[in-house]
């Protein structure tokens, strides 16, 4: 893992007088978006198995990180299709069978299968993760192939604030526009799967 550290030098210059914890927080915060809207961490996570009956499972953000959007869901390698919060039938909990859609309750982390499952089956999920509120590392190559990118985003709202003595809007326009298109080119690379293969990690899946 690589220190937030690392990219204080390139937002330090730009930003006379700054405090490096304030320099901090708004690279954290930028890394943050930066990884949640092009959703290019995506983390596989280890199998585990459906308990039937029961249709959720808590799903555990592996550390340092927290669960941006469940990307994919296969049980026994059957990939599984998703559903949005409206789409989710009413009796989706009670109502038991073969699965063959798949919920996500980001309040929770729960994991919902629909419908509840009647045997035990054998789950895949793919993630999409985003640095923690509190983290004070990035992934290595999340830091290396878009740090400066990173940068440009904490830049754009630093720059932005009124009467500091960095304050620069005109400035703080040009880094949002570079930040915005790398996130829009990183989620193109990651949808095309140009960033390698999902990290496989094992973290702790718990019942409901």
């Amino acid at each position: 893992m690589a220190s937030i550290d690392t990219l204080l030098d390139h937002v330090m210059p730009r930003t006379p007088r700054l405090t490096v914890d304030l320099a901090r927080l708004e690279i954290r915060q930028a890394a943050i978006r930066f990884c949640r809207e092009s959703r290019c961490d995506r983390r596989t996570l280890a199998s585990f198995n459906t308990v039937p009956a029961d249709p959720l499972y808590v799903l555990t953000a592996p550390a340092d990180t927290a669960i941006s959007e469940v990307i994919g869901v296969a049980l026994d390698e059957e990939k599984i299709d998703p559903l949005r919060p409206d789409e989710i039938p009413a009796n989706a909990e009670t109502e038991t069978g073969t699965p063959s859609h798949y919920g996500y309750r980001p309040k929770t982390g729960e994991l919902q299968l629909i419908v509840a499952p009647s045997v035990v089956q054998a789950v895949s999920v793919i993630v999409a993760v985003e640095p923690s509120a509190s983290t004070t590392v990035l992934n290595d190559w999340i830091a290396q192939r878009y740090g400066r990118d990173i940068a440009y985003g904490a830049l754009a709202e630093l720059l932005e604030m009124p009467k500091k003595p960095w304050s620069d809007p005109q400035l703080s326009v040009l880094y949002r526009g570079k930040f915005n298109t790398a996130i829009a080119d990183a989620r193109d690379e990651a949808d095309k799967g140009m960033t390698g293969a999902a990290t496989r990690t094992r973290p702790v899946f718990g019942l409901r």
